[in-house]
């Protein structure tokens, strides 16, 4: 999923003592939800992520149609456990999608969708012989799809797809050159 979370955030690094707070400001006037993140007695760093729903439905989509379009299952992973509420949405919209859009279509393909905890997907992953579309958000996605492509060969075979609903896509090496990963 290439929106959002780890590679739009905001992150700062702070050398005094002091209080972060993440502010939601509506759009309508309505009041300011103010959470207090953590209150730093030392030196400290933070984060601020974000996604928005049409993102996650149009990934979700996108993995979809991908899946129907190579007759393999689909797996979601995310640590919702931890995550309740942000990888929560991804999870439900997800869930919501293939209930009212793919479910019909999926089970007439032979296939089917789940969500697995990430935990449990890498082992799954790591033991299992492909055959399959894994649905990561992006950072996820970034480091599992080199722990699997290591596992089955080099990074160097490894390509980066980014696929539309429309089907339209763009593909290219992950990771450089073959002679980089596999021969040094």
């Amino acid at each position: 999923h290439a929106f959002g979370d780890q590679y739009r955030c905001q992150d700062n690094v702070i050398d005094t003592p002091g209080k972060v707070e993440l502010v939601f400001t509506p759009d309508n006037g309505s009041a300011p939800t103010v959470q207090e993140i953590h209150h730093f007695k030392a030196k400290g760093t933070y984060l601020g992520m974000f996604n928005t729903e049409a993102s996650i439905e149009t990934f979700a989509r996108s993995c979809m149609q991908y899946a129907l379009g190579r007759g393999y299952p689909l797996k979601l992973s995310t640590k919702n456990t931890i995550l309740k509420k942000y990888d929560g949405l991804f999870k439900d919209i997800f869930q919501d999608i293939y209930a009212k859009e793919f479910q019909d279509k999926f089970k007439q393909a032979g296939i089917d969708y789940e969500h697995r905890l990430i935990d449990d997907m890498v082992a799954q992953v790591i033991k299992g012989e492909g055959g399959l579309v894994w649905a990561c958000k992006n950072y996820d996605g970034d480091v599992q799809s080199d722990i699997v492509a290591q596992g089955f060969g080099s990074l160097g075979l490894m390509t980066s797809v980014l696929v539309n609903p429309d089907g339209a896509l763009e593909s290219e090496a992950a990771h450089g050159t073959v002679t980089r990963h596999y021969r040094q």
